[in-house]
């Protein structure tokens, strides 16, 4: 996704794209000298970070988050919790 300022008769965005009308996503972007942010489901912030550290994050999430595996594999603790 990426955050556009929105800017004369075009309030609508693209498909990915986040527009922000009233400038408080870029006023916290700037505040926090960030790039990227990562928000878990909760909408609570999981990580904010500037380019240099993407590939950390990145490798963070992937330590992270595990996809599910199909319904009723062997493998998969979290399946289970969920009840398949």
């Amino acid at each position: 996704m990426a955050v556009r300022r929105a800017g004369g008769a075009h309030r609508r965005g693209r498909s990915g794209e986040v527009v922000d009308l009233e400038g408080r996503l870029g006023e916290w972007f700037a505040q926090h000298a960030a790039d990227l942010v990562v928000l878990r489901p909760d909408r609570y912030v999981y990580a904010a970070t500037n380019r240099a550290g993407v590939t950390q994050v990145h490798a963070s999430l992937k330590q992270a988050v595990r996809p599910l595996t199909r319904w009723g594999s062997r493998g998969s603790r979290r399946a289970a919790q969920l009840g398949a």
